[in-house]
């Protein structure tokens, strides 16, 4: 018995369950009306539900025909509404994923022949690309060495109440090279 699964409904064990294959064992109450009960659930859906629409759509296909006999006009037309709403979504959904596999496949025989080499993407970069970011770094180097004593004189003439000009000094002097 230690390798034996059961299934438990209800805390009694599966093969100890009396019922008939037909019946409902699990019954989705999440659309009853606050109090109803299980059995009155089961024997009257459209009385005793909150919302005709959904507890319609999760019914078994076998119930459906009885609880749509039962229901007012303005109650099934909501149901066909929706009904016809979740139709087009599938007919949407279903367009556009054809639609874009066809795009995506167009795109990928269109780029198949148009990758880059290394030696292509240097020609269309130019001299090597870290070669010339140095550059441009050692020559914004440069300029700020120039400056910086123009910088510090500049600081300096800002009036007292601005910012701190001995904090604008400090981070002069951290930029140093």
């Amino acid at each position: 018995m230690a390798n034996r699964k059961l299934s438990v409904i209800n805390g009694i064990p599966f093969e100890n369950c009396q019922h008939q294959a037909n019946e409902d064992v699990h019954i989705d109450l999440q659309y009853a009306k606050h109090g109803c009960t299980r059995e009155a659930f089961v024997a009257e859906p459209w009385n005793n539900c909150k919302d005709h629409t959904n507890t319609f759509l999760s019914l078994r296909f076998n119930k459906r025909e009885d609880f749509r006999s039962k229901l007012g006009e303005k109650e099934w037309k909501r149901v066909e509404h929706e009904e016809d709403r979740i139709e087009q979504t599938r007919v949407n959904f279903v367009f556009y994923v054809k639609k874009n596999h066809e795009e995506k496949r167009k795109r990928i025989e269109q780029t198949r022949g148009e990758t880059v080499s290394d030696a292509e993407l240097r020609d269309i970069i130019g001299p090597d690309i870290m070669t010339r970011l140095k550059q441009a770094k050692q020559a914004w180097k440069a300029e700020v060495m120039k400056k910086r004593e123009e910088y510090a004189a500049e600081i300096q003439k800002h009036p007292p109440r601005s910012r701190n000009p001995t904090l604008d000094l400090e981070l002069l002097e951290r930029v140093k090279f």
